[in-house]
């Protein structure tokens, strides 16, 4: 049995930490029930870290004073259980400054910058976008790389995400993705 491995992207963890504004009641029922099952497949999960910072500035974005307080402790406490045990995700560091060149040359190219179509309705596709962001380039990357350090032994790696475009980059195409 093959490994499946997940990068996890800030669409995805937006809907199971239910921020405000940015889930979808449907979308988090889906979401976990995948999620549960990955972990019953003995699936890993990776969070690159930028998807973690994005994440708690749409926590800081949140109004209620008492959801935000809430939330900022969620992800505290996540942060906290990845760092001492390697749960419920493993977080990927930032790169080294002497890759940050490399990374950025990746975000700069056109093909990167282009926007897909989008006409779906999801909260993901709502927003004005018109490229891949450095945080998107950066998962995009890891989960490259990952894959070509592994490919000798099976690994499946996939990005989750709702963004079309970014999921349209995963190392193996998803069977049956929720986007």
């Amino acid at each position: 049995m093959n490994t499946v491995v997940f990068f996890i992207d800030t669409s995805y963890l937006l809907e199971l930490f239910r921020v405000p504004g940015c889930f979808d009641e449907a979308a988090v029922k889906e979401i976990r029930k995948r999620y549960t099952k990955a972990i019953k497949d003995k699936s890993r999960f990776f969070v690159p870290l930028p998807c973690i910072f994005e994440l708690g500035n749409h926590i800081a974005d949140v109004t209620k004073e008492s959801s935000r307080n809430q939330l900022k402790e969620k992800l505290s406490q996540t942060v906290r259980s990845c760092i001492e045990n390697k749960t419920p995700w493993i977080i990927t560091p930032s790169i080294k400054i002497e890759s940050l060149p490399d990374l950025w040359e990746m975000f700069s190219k056109p093909e990167m910058q282009k926007g897909l179509s989008l006409t779906d309705t999801s909260i993901q596709s709502r927003r004005c976008k018109k490229g891949l962001s450095l945080t998107d380039t950066s998962i995009i990357r890891e989960a490259h790389n990952y894959k070509k350090k592994r490919s000798s032994f099976g690994y499946k790696v996939h990005i989750w995400t709702r963004d079309r475009e970014l999921k349209a980059r995963e190392p193996d195409s998803e069977r049956n993705p929720f986007l």
